[in-house]
């Protein structure tokens, strides 16, 4: 069963080439940003407002991945599927995480503090590869494409130490 597309407004970049927004709807941000925010959730003992979804084989989320990430395997369109019902049923009462302020003059980290819930940064092995620079068919970008249609704004991580966190 199709999902409506849910409005909601456009984000641009705090920090010119930093985060930016693609036309389907998702943004990039570093490996670095999402690091800094993971590290200063920890020293304040304050929920980092993320969830991060690993979308590589479940063989590869088990032999490491990023503290706090879920598995959310994407080797196929069918595991994508599987992902997204997952995801539904996961966060079932989540209305979508809102999008960060239009006028925000701050970066990442504290953008993401600004939104009452909380964002989506999704990572597979290559975060040299983009989604836009993926296939329309490709498993990941149906995963992230589903996420935007509910509602979530989805951060997708590049970089090249994207393997190494």
């Amino acid at each position: 069963m199709p999902v409506n597309p849910v409005t909601r407004p456009r984000h641009h970049s705090c920090e010119p080439h930093k985060n930016k927004v693609h036309p389907s709807g998702y943004l990039t941000v570093k490996p670095d940003d999402v690091l800094t925010r993971l590290r200063r959730a920890k020293e304040t003992g304050l929920d980092p407002q993320l969830i991060i979804a690993d979308v590589r084989e479940a063989r590869l989320y088990q032999s490491g991945h990023v503290l706090t990430s879920r598995s959310a395997s994407c080797y196929t369109k069918t595991m994508a599927r599987r992902a997204i019902a997952s995801w539904d049923c996961s966060f079932a009462d989540e209305l979508g995480c809102p999008a960060p302020a239009h006028s925000c003059q701050t970066n990442f980290c504290v953008q993401i503090s600004q939104v009452s819930g909380p964002s989506v940064v999704v990572y597979d092995q290559r975060g040299d590869v983009s989604p836009a620079l993926m296939p329309d068919g490709s498993a990941v970008r149906y995963f992230i494409d589903a996420l935007i249609q509910r509602g979530n704004v989805v951060y997708f991580m590049v970089g090249e130490s994207v393997e190494l966190i």
